[in-house]
């Protein structure tokens, strides 16, 4: 088993939630080897060998106010155009997920190709910043909705393209019987 120092970063914070991902990895099922086989490769380079910049692999910060109200206002327009019939929203679907822990209950997937080039070119400068390098951007996915039951699973980002990404977080159910988010 690889050493506490062989991490990078070497903290405690990082080693659990490797060591979590490769336990996560080893219960997928043997009968698709070439998954398997791509998520250890996977979380073994983003455990030894690619940078990190935190203890847990991510941080807070504050996304331009602009941006995210012009992402929160789609959000909200896009699902009062979709409040009668949900199922006409696509839902994202997705084939990293390594964890197998949770039953797949897939995100909504609202389309906004011209605010995602947005916030690409908007973020850029705070993950810069971050990094400590240039970078170039790549993508930006959209807007999710995460319903009950709905999670990001632990899944594995393309190494090649998603060498520093964000989530960034625009909107959530402000009823009082609902979950704060942290």
């Amino acid at each position: 088993p690889p050493l506490p120092s062989d991490y990078l970063p070497p903290t405690p914070g990082w080693r659990a939630l490797h060591d979590r991902r490769l336990s996560q990895i080893a219960l997928l099922p043997a009968s698709d080897p070439s998954s398997k086989y791509n998520a250890y490769m996977s979380a073994v380079h983003s455990a030894f060998v690619a940078p990190n910049f935190t203890e847990y692999g991510w941080a807070l910060s504050r996304a331009p106010d602009e941006l995210v109200d012009a992402l929160s206002a789609r959000l909200l327009s896009q699902l009062e155009l979709h409040d009668d019939d949900p199922s006409s929203v696509p839902m994202e679907g997705y084939d990293h997920d390594v964890s197998g822990e949770y039953p797949l209950q897939y995100p909504l997937l609202i389309p906004n190709s011209h605010l995602n080039s947005r916030a690409l070119e908007e973020l850029l400068p705070l993950h810069e910043a971050w990094a400590h390098v240039p970078l170039i951007g790549n993508n930006a996915y959209g807007l999710r909705v995460y319903r009950n039951r709905s999670n990001l699973q632990m899944h594995v980002d393309e190494s090649s393209t998603h060498v520093v990404s964000s989530i960034l977080h625009v909107g959530h159910d402000a009823r009082p019987d609902s979950e704060p988010w942290p």
